[in-house]
């Protein structure tokens, strides 16, 4: 409300300096398209104020510049409301093209009070569309629908890092939307960017899609394979899950050796856990098999 009756105050005063002549059509069209976006119809609002800025711009007055000039703030203030008014009636693909179209306007405008605020409210519809798509996932009734919601929601959250505006939260989020599509080389890459960006939770992230790679392997019996994603596991965080993994694929693997180390591990970060007594046995066993 402050920013339109600002923008009627601007028209009136350029009015009263300006030819009645030239200027009547002109400022007649901008009152009314200030009269409109005070109501709320943005679109009239939008259309007034540009029919009023070409009325002003066939006139020689030096005047005409500055009434000009609050036509242009008319429009891109038009604009930012629309977009405003369709994320509170929860049109975010509609305020996402409205944006779009105010940063542009106010950029060629030099509004840049305005631009500001477009690009702020952009960022913030970007990363509740994503959200909105991330629990839509969460309730989707078939498989296809889930995919669909989270290819979406990394559509939103790559514009945040296309156009500059990401944080390492961004990445954060990417990452785990990736590793729910089974994409583990991109969301470990994801994860990596939020890690350079200052992460402290990266690592956790990173450590724990090697983690459910070592056990898958493990499961298929394909013990080098579970101890190699362990050890990267390990790289990332110490867990007691991974040396146990990694203890019971080199067993496995026949390799008393490595699986006394992994083992042993195991029960300096878990002294307390339900089955310490059956690994210990398990590493005097496998003591015993040492040459």
């Amino acid at each position: 409300m402050k920013k339109t009756l600002l923008l009627a105050a601007a028209i009136i005063a350029g009015a009263t300096a300006l030819s009645a002549q030239d200027f009547t059509k002109a400022t007649e069209l901008a009152k009314t398209a200030n009269e409109a976006l005070v109501a709320g119809n943005y679109e009239e609002a939008i259309q007034g104020f540009k029919n009023a800025l070409t009325e002003a711009s066939q006139c020689t007055e030096e005047s005409a510049a500055e009434f000009m000039g609050t036509c242009k703030t008319g429009i891109a203030q038009a604009l930012y409301s629309a977009a405003n008014h369709m994320v509170k009636n929860g049109d975010l693909d509609g305020a996402i093209d409205r944006l779009n179209t105010a940063i542009a306007t106010a950029t060629e405008y030099g509004v840049d009070e305005l631009k500001e605020k477009a690009v702020t409210l952009k960022q913030q519809v970007i990363k509740l569309y994503a959200n909105n798509q991330i629990k839509a996932a969460a309730v989707a009734a078939s498989a296809e629908e889930k995919i669909a919601c989270f290819n979406k929601a990394i559509e939103k959250l790559d514009i945040l890092i296309n156009e500059g505006f990401a944080e390492a939260g961004t990445y954060i989020q990417k990452g785990q939307v990736l590793k729910s599509l089974g994409k583990k080389a991109d969301a470990i890459a994801a994860f990596e960017k939020a890690k350079e960006m200052g992460s402290e939770i990266a690592d956790k992230q990173i450590a724990k899609l090697y983690l459910q790679e070592a056990s898958v392997k493990l499961k298929a019996k394909d013990y080098a394979g579970a101890i190699e994603s362990a050890k990267k596991s390990l790289e990332y965080e110490e867990s007691a899950t991974a040396y146990k993994v990694a203890g019971t694929a080199a067993n496995g693997a026949k390799d008393a050796k490595a699986a006394v180390e992994y083992l042993s591990n195991y029960l300096k970060l878990a002294p307390d856990a339900k089955d310490a007594a059956q690994i210990k046995a398990a590493i005097e066993a496998l003591k015993a098999q040492i040459k």
